[in-house]
């Protein structure tokens, strides 16, 4: 018994995922560089200017990295693994 044709693909549908991609992709890019105004101002006009998401986790990550670092430091005793 021979087997049935396939059947072609609507031509509307071609591309379709790249074209989803680049949407998803180009928002969440505008997402992360939108300057957001900054918590610890009041009226979130003066003081500190605006910063994106990924300058606020950059910053984050210093912080984190230098209390680690102090924290280390301060230790007296030297430990083998």
């Amino acid at each position: 018994m021979p087997n049935p044709p396939l059947r072609k693909r609507p031509s509307k549908q071609r591309g379709q995922s790249i074209v989803e991609y680049i949407v998803v992709t180009s928002l969440g890019v505008l997402v992360l560089t939108t300057p957001v105004p900054q918590a610890d101002d009041p009226d979130a006009t003066g003081g500190k200017p605006p910063r994106s998401a990924i300058g606020m986790l950059v910053d984050a990550m210093k912080d984190a990295y230098n209390s680690y670092a102090y924290s280390i430091s301060l230790s007296t005793t030297i430990t083998p693994f």
